[in-house]
This record gives structure tokens, sequence and C-alpha cells, in this order.
């Protein structure tokens, strides 16, 4: 059964993702004429990265100062469980 993720809209086409087992299938719909165009499957990459917000043009100084601080958090836990 899939799952649906999120979907990526342009002026002539909607794409849906999903995530299916240990892959995605995007869904290509024409709304103009009411018809799935395309499907295509795939496990990473471009097909996947147009869906993630995580490019370095979208990180800010709260993002950064979180991830040092997560990375801190699993060292110091990693140091005290030894």
């Amino acid at each position: 059964m899939g799952v649906f993720l999120d979907h990526y809209i342009t002026d002539t086409v909607r794409i849906n993702c999903y995530a299916i087992d240990k892959f995605f299938v995007e869904v290509h719909y024409d709304p103009e004429h009411n018809v799935i165009t395309d499907v295509t499957a795939f496990k990473s990459g471009p097909n996947l990265d147009k869906y993630s917000n995580l490019g370095a043009g979208n990180w800010d100084k709260g993002d950064f100062f979180l991830m040092i601080l997560m990375l801190v958090v699993v060292l110091l836990f990693a140091i005290t469980v030894r």
C-alpha cells in the first residue's frame, strides 16, 4: 500500500509523490485534459530532491544552530554511554 507524501505543482502538470515499500512513485497529472500522463518510480536523486527544502539556500542561522546542538547532544550521549 502506498502512502501519499507530497505534491509538486507547475503551470502545466501536477505531480503527487507516494512512498511504496522502499521506493517512491510520482504520478503526473494533466489537469487541463484530466488524465494521468506519466508514472515514475525511483529510490533517490533529483526526482526526490524537488520535495525537499534542505537546499543550501534554505538554511538559516536557527537551522545551523539546531544542527550543531543536535551533534553536541549525540556526542555527549555517546561519551556517557561508554
